[in-house]
């Protein structure tokens, strides 16, 4: 009888200890966020706080990686006045998925489809596979105008690690303010 008061105590007691223990596990795994705003326009997005600014385009507005797990995303900023007048969302994510695949070697790309972001912004999307410079990767582009302005979303790791880094970049997407 006293054992078998002893392991329904000891239960009791290890069980409370792996809730403690999943508990601290959950509230480590939520990374706090900062938030980076674009210098030419009103966007902001909110990056893991591991996330740091890098140097991976000459003309994108916002640029950060977390090199560590090959995670990467930029954004592109067009004013749609250079563009003419019927020109839209659509036509925009065409030429952008058109000029990948001269960038991208052996570049098999998924079909432009519709989505919503950040605060019920309307997007379109796709994503694109190849080789560059021989490192095989993978990137989700998306494609939004606002305000007169076409933005371009361009997030990628390595072929390998894209599973992992979708989610995260599907975060920062939902993220996006004006």
């Amino acid at each position: 009888m006293a054992l078998t008061f002893f392991l329904f105590t000891g239960c009791s007691t290890f069980a409370e200890g792996v809730k403690e223990g999943l508990e601290q596990v959950k509230s480590n795994d939520i990374e706090s966020v900062q938030t980076i705003k674009s210098d030419i326009s009103n966007i902001s997005m909110s990056f893991p706080e591991s996330w740091k600014e890098a140097t991976l385009n000459d003309v994108a507005t916002i640029q950060m990686s977390l090199e560590a797990k090959e995670q990467y995303m930029i954004v592109i900023e067009e004013d749609s006045e250079d563009f003419e007048e019927e020109f839209t969302v659509d036509d925009y994510a065409v030429i952008i998925m058109e000029n990948m695949k001269t960038t991208v070697e052996g570049a098999d790309v998924s079909m432009i489809n519709e989505s919503i972001i950040g605060n019920n912004i309307s997007a379109r999307q796709f994503e694109l596979s190849g080789s560059v410079n021989k490192i095989k990767a993978k990137f989700l582009i998306t494609c939004i105008e606002h305000e007169d302005v076409f933005y371009q979303f361009t997030a990628w790791s390595t072929q390998s690690k894209y599973d992992e880094a979708e989610p995260v970049f599907e975060n920062i997407l939902k993220s996006i303010n004006f």
